[in-house]
């Protein structure tokens, strides 16, 4: 059960869990061989992937721009 909670809580939907779970035998493996994957399966995982990857990226302009900005206002830190 705590597969499907972090599975969810990474944004993967109930769909996308019900696709993926039959080849998740535990964290980080792969049950069969990654290479036996279905190619739709792979490529549901590369999407959602890159999606989390331009969330993060955005995030993490937003946080650089944001600390810029209190430096210019707060060059003590403050």
């Amino acid at each position: 059960m705590g597969q499907i909670r972090g599975l969810l809580d990474s944004g993967l939907t109930t769909e996308m869990n019900r696709v993926i779970l039959p080849y998740l035998c535990g964290p980080g493996r792969l049950v069969p061989a990654p290479e036996d994957v279905p190619a739709k399966t792979a490529a549901l995982l590369r999407g959602h992937i890159d999606r989390v990857q331009a969330r993060t990226d955005c995030l993490a302009r937003d946080r650089d721009r944001l600390a810029a900005s209190l430096a210019a206002v707060r060059p003590d830190g403050g």
